[in-house]
């Protein structure tokens, strides 16, 4: 008997101990993961583009390969580029995009959008964060202000 407590009491304070140890994990990386591999904690930027001092974000990835760090990290800084360029230029321009029009946009776009956070996943993947310190509405009326001086 005097043994089944003991074991009781281990057990008990074992639980209360593992439950106390556990409750200061940092929830950054344990409520998200990388999307290519599901099992991986992954930084917060990756479930949630939401970063403070930059309202405008998104979220890519560039696959393994053999370019360095910094081919693939301008990789996908220009395909967040060319993703905002086509959706800017058709919201705010509609039908009437000229060449020069893209142009211009491509240009602003080299100069105010930052790549702000990235991180390799287990696969090799490159998950990159690229952003502006503009709303979309502060986009457009700066882009209109870029164009003006142009």
């Amino acid at each position: 008997m005097k043994a089944l407590t003991r074991f009781a009491t281990i057990s008990l304070t074992s639980l209360v101990l593992a439950a106390c140890v556990g409750s200061g994990v940092s929830t950054e990386l344990t409520s998200c993961t990388f999307p290519d591999t599901v099992r991986t904690p992954a930084p917060a930027f990756i479930c949630d583009q939401a970063l403070e001092g930059y309202p405008v974000a998104r979220l890519t990835r560039v696959h393994a390969s053999s370019d360095s760090s910094a081919e693939r990290m301008e990789q996908g800084r220009l395909a967040i580029q060319a993703e905002l360029s086509e959706e800017w230029l058709s919201l705010w321009y509609g039908g009437a995009i000229t060449p020069e029009l893209e142009q211009l946009i491509d240009d602003w776009l080299d100069e105010v959008l930052r790549v702000v956070r990235t991180r390799n996943s287990p696969t090799g993947t490159l998950w990159l964060l690229a952003g502006m310190e503009y709303t979309e509405e502060e986009a457009h009326r700066a882009f209109e202000a870029f164009v003006a001086e142009r």
